[in-house]
């Protein structure tokens, strides 16, 4: 994990959780430290930061396919870096704006 204090403070929070809502129906909550998943196929990502995650994560991003030369770009630091396959990049999304323009040869 990147943030280890969230991670701490994710687990303690649920561990909570569960001791109250064992009581009910304790089939109902998936234990997860993710917030949401996307999956992206063969589509540009325009220039965004993300709306719907906490400022102190981080997302995991992930390049997979084959043979493709696709680019990360990171605006505010005016940083353009190699994006290819299995490529994996942490990135605090909901601070720094970040795209990946249309790309060349492969599946992403």
């Amino acid at each position: 994990m990147v943030h280890l204090k969230l991670v701490t403070a994710c687990q303690t929070a649920w561990e909570e959780a569960v001791k109250i809502l064992l009581l009910q129906n304790p089939l109902c909550f998936w234990p997860s430290l993710f917030w949401g998943m996307e999956l992206i196929v063969n589509q540009i990502t325009p220039d965004h930061q993300d709306q719907s995650c906490m400022v102190q994560g981080y997302d995991s991003l992930i390049s997979l396919g084959a043979g493709h030369e696709a680019r990360l770009d990171l605006p505010d630091i005016g940083a353009s870096l190699k994006y290819g396959p299995w490529c994996g990049v942490y990135l605090a999304g909901k601070v720094s704006r970040h795209s990946v323009p249309l790309w060349s040869g492969g599946e992403r």
